[in-house]
C-alpha cells in the first residue's frame, strides 16, 4: 500500500469518526435529558405520595430561590463584573431565606420517606440531594461519605443513609470513601418508571461500539503511516535508509530482517499478538519471505491464549538466514533460543520484476530528459540576431568573396555538450550563444546544472568569445568532475 493510499484511508476513517462522535454526543445528550426528566418526574411522584402539601410547596420555593440565585450569578459572570450592591443584597437575602426553609425541612423529609420502598428511597434521596434539601457527603453527592473522618458533612450524609436504611448499599471505593453505585440507583429508577430509556440507551451504545471499532482500525494504520513517513524522510539515499531501518522496524513490530540484494530475496520476522478478552494473550511470529514483488507468510504460535499446554516456546524464532535460492524456491533457516529448523517457501523467480531502484531510475530518466529539453529551450536566444559574417571572422584561412552579405542570421541554438548520470542524479552542461561583436566574434556561455528528484540547480558557469578561444582560452567545466565534487561534498 502506497503512503498516499494509506493517508486517504486514514482520512476517511477520521471523517467517519468525527461524524459518529457528533451523533454519539447528540445521543448522549438526548439520553441524559430523558433520564433527568424521568428522574425528576418519578421523584416528584414519590414525594407527592409521602409529603404533605405545604412541604411540597416549600420544595418548590427552594427551587425558585436557587433558580433566581443562579440567574444573578450567570448575569454577573457573562458581563465579567462584580455584583452590584443591590445584587449582593438580593443574593444574601435569598441565601438566608433558603437556609431558613431548608434546615427544619431536612429532618422532616428524611422522616417522611422512611416508610418508602428501597427503590423509592434511592430515587427520591438522589433528587433531594441534588436540590440541596438533604445532606450528601463532602462531594454533595447522594450515597457518598468518608469513614473514619472529621468532616461534619460526611458524618451527616452517613447518618442520613443509616436512618433511611441505605448505608448497607454503600460500597468501599478506597481512601476511606464509600458510595452507593450509580447502577443501583439507575436500576431502581428503571423499575419505578413507566417510560423505558432502552431505545435511547441502545442508540448510544451502538454508536459507542462503532466508534470503538473504528478507533481499533485507526491505531495500526496510524502506526503504519508513521513507519512510512520514516522511510519517506530517508528518501533513496542508501546510508539514510540504513540509519532509518531500526526505527522503521520498531514501528512495524519487526523482530528481525535480512536480505540478499543480488538474488532479490528478503526475510522478515514480524511479532504478532492477539487478545482473547476472556482468557489471556496469544503471541506468535509471522515469517514473511519476499521475492521479486511476491511474498509468502507462515505464522508460528509460541504462546497459547487459553492454556499453557498449547505453548510452543521453541517456535519463538528470533533470527533467520537465507540458506538456498533456486529458480522456484527459497529455503530459510529459522532459529530460536533452543531450536533451529529450515523452511522452504515456494516463490519462483520473476525476471521481469523491476526493483524500486530500477523503477525510480526509469522515472528519473524521463524527468531528466524533460529537464534537458527545457534547459535547451531556456538558453536559446530566440530573438538573437547577428550579421552573417560574424561566424566566419575567426575561421582559419580566408573565405571567398560573396559568401557573406551582411544579412542578419539567428543566434545558434543552445545544445547539451556534456552530461553525467549517476542513479537518481545527473550533471548536465548546456552551451549557448549569448552575444556577438565585430572584433571578438560570438560569445558563448557554458552553464552546468545538477538535476535530481527535487529539481534542477545551477552549479557552475563560464563564458568565452571566439577571439578568446583562438588565443587559447579553454572552458574547464566537465560533467564528470562536477559529479565527483558533488559526491565529495555530501560525504564531507
Amino acid at each position: 500500500m502506497k503512503i498516499e493510499q494509506l493517508n486517504e484511508q486514514i482520512k476517511g476513517i477520521e471523517e467517519k469518526l468525527k461524524n459518529l462522535r457528533g451523533e454519539a454526543e447528540s445521543a448522549s445528550d438526548v439520553l441524559k435529558k430523558e433520564k433527568d426528566e424521568q428522574e425528576q418526574h418519578t421523584a416528584k411522584q414519590i414525594l407527592a405520595k409521602y409529603l404533605k402539601t405545604e412541604e411540597q410547596e416549600k420544595i418548590v420555593e427552594i427551587k425558585r430561590i436557587k433558580d433566581e440565585k443562579r440567574q444573578i450569578w450567570e448575569t454577573v459572570s457573562k458581563e465579567k463584573r462584580d455584583a452590584t450592591d443591590a445584587e449582593g443584597k438580593r443574593l444574601q437575602w435569598l441565601t438566608e431565606k433558603h437556609w431558613s426553609i431548608r434546615e427544619p425541612l431536612e429532618c422532616i423529609l428524611v422522616e417522611r420517606i422512611k416508610p418508602a420502598s428501597q427503590d423509592e428511597k434511592l430515587v427520591a434521596g438522589k433528587y433531594l440531594t441534588e436540590q440541596v434539601l438533604i445532606t450528601g457527603g463532602c462531594h454533595c453527592e447522594f450515597g457518598f461519605y468518608k469513614n473514619p473522618t472529621t468532616c461534619g458533612v460526611c458524618k451527616s450524609g452517613e447518618r442520613t443513609l443509616t436512618e433511611l436504611g441505605l448505608v448497607k448499599l454503600a460500597e468501599y471505593q478506597g481512601a476511606r470513601c464509600y458510595k452507593i453505585p450509580d447502577k443501583l440507583i439507575e436500576s431502581a429508577l428503571a423499575r419505578l418508571s413507566t417510560k423505558s430509556l432502552a431505545e435511547a440507551k441502545n442508540l448510544r451504545d451502538r454508536l459507542s461500539d462503532k466508534i470503538e471499532n473504528l478507533e481499533k482500525r485507526l491505531h495500526p494504520l496510524r502506526r503504519k503511516q508513521s513507519a512510512y513517513q520514516i522511510l519517506d524522510r530517508a528518501g533513496v539515499d542508501y546510508e539514510k535508509v540504513e540509519e532509518a531501518m531500526p526505527e522503521f522496524f520498531k514501528m512495524i513490530y519487526t523482530r528481525f530482517a535480512t536480505a540478499d540484494p543480488e538474488k532479490r530475496v528478503g526475510v522478515i520476522l514480524h511479532e504478532k499478538s492477539w487478545d482473547s478478552k476472556s482468557a489471556g494473550m496469544e503471541y506468535g511470529v509471522d515469517v514473511i519471505v519476499w521475492r521479486d514483488g511476491k511474498s509468502e507468510k507462515v505464522y508460528f504460535k509460541y504462546r497459547d491464549a487459553y492454556s499453557a499446554r498449547g505453548d510452543a516456546w521453541h517456535l519463538a524464532f528470533r533470527e533467520a538466514k537465507i540458506k538456498e535460492v533456486t529458480k522456484d524456491k527459497v529455503a530459510v533457516e529459522l532459529k530460536s533460543n533452543s531450536y533451529t529448523t529450515t523452511r522452504t517457501f515456494n516463490l519462483a523467480e520473476n525476471t521481469g520484476y523491476k526493483t524500486i531502484e530500477e523503477k525510480n531510475d526509469e522515472e528519473f530518466l524521463k524527468r531528466y530528459s524533460a529537464v534537458k529539453q527545457e534547459l535547451v529551450k531556456t538558453h536559446t536566444r530566440e530573438n538573437g540576431q547577428m550579421p552573417d559574417y560574424i561566424p566566419m571572422l575567426f575561421v582559419q584561412g580566408s573565405f571567398p568573396m560573396g559568401t557573406t552579405t551582411g544579412r542578419m542570421i539567428p543566434y545558434e541554438r543552445a545544445e547539451v555538450i556534456d552530461e553525467c548520470i549517476n542513479g537518481n542524479e545527473a550533471v548536465v552542461i548546456v552551451r549557448a550563444q549569448i552575444d556577438h561583436g565585430g572584433g571578438r566574434g560570438r560569445q558563448y556561455e557554458w552553464v552546468a546544472y545538477k538535476v535530481n528528484k527535487s529539481g534542477k540547480e545551477q552549479i557552475a558557469r563560464d563564458t568565452v568569445w571566439d577571439l578568446e578561444a583562438r588565443n587559447g582560452k579553454i572552458v574547464e567545466i566537465k560533467a564528470d568532475d562536477l559529479m565527483e565534487a558533488e559526491k565529495r561534498g555530501k560525504n564531507e
